[in-house]
């Protein structure tokens, strides 16, 4: 379409392009050494309801691969924590990729546009990108868990990443992690 200078004249100078739902960015410090809880760990970062105040917060943060070893950025749909015992992960699961040095950047990047622009799904609860002391980490977090769909779901995930489609992965039921995880007292 086609505009007459008139008419851009006039065109608001701020547009304000409003996401499907609002997004919060956590940070954790797993390695710090403390007798804090995980859930004592997480930082909210801040929550955005606009691509323009997701921008603003994302242009503020220093990328994944600057991050301290053992340091984690989530993020996850408002009102849901980055942690299986919520409940709307308890049910859910997770797709872990683990990711030679140089690549989270990019991959962190290109998984939060998809996530915030709607391109995973109603399913897609959040997504996760961590630096440990071998390789990084980037998982995506579903309210659902689908064993048979595990290759498909890697497969469109790499693919979105531009990564081999058939890059090794690991899906997990936050259930069954739940429960292998259960200390007694």
């Amino acid at each position: 379409m086609f505009f007459r200078r008139s008419e851009v004249e006039q065109l608001p100078m701020r547009l304000s392009l409003k996401l499907s739902c609002n997004w919060t960015l956590w940070y954790t410090n797993a390695s710090a050494k403390t007798t804090e809880t995980f859930e004592q760990c997480l930082i909210p970062l801040g929550s955005v309801s606009t691509a323009e105040a997701f921008w603003a917060l994302y242009s503020h943060c220093i990328r994944p691969s600057n991050l301290p070893k053992g340091t984690e950025y989530h993020l996850f749909r408002e009102g849901i924590r980055p942690m299986w015992e919520d409940e709307a992960n308890a049910n859910g699961s997770t797709l872990l990729l683990r990711l030679k040095r140089g690549y989270i950047d990019y991959c962190w990047e290109a998984l939060l546009l998809a996530l915030i622009g709607g391109q995973l799904g109603p399913e897609a609860n959040g997504a996760v990108a961590g630096r440990r002391f071998t390789d990084d980490h980037l998982s995506l977090w579903s309210s659902k868990f689908h064993a048979d769909q595990h290759q498909q779901i890697s497969a469109n995930v790499c693919r979105l990443l531009g990564l081999k489609e058939d890059s090794p992965s690991e899906y997990k039921s936050h259930a069954g992690t739940l429960e292998r995880t259960t200390v007694i007292p």
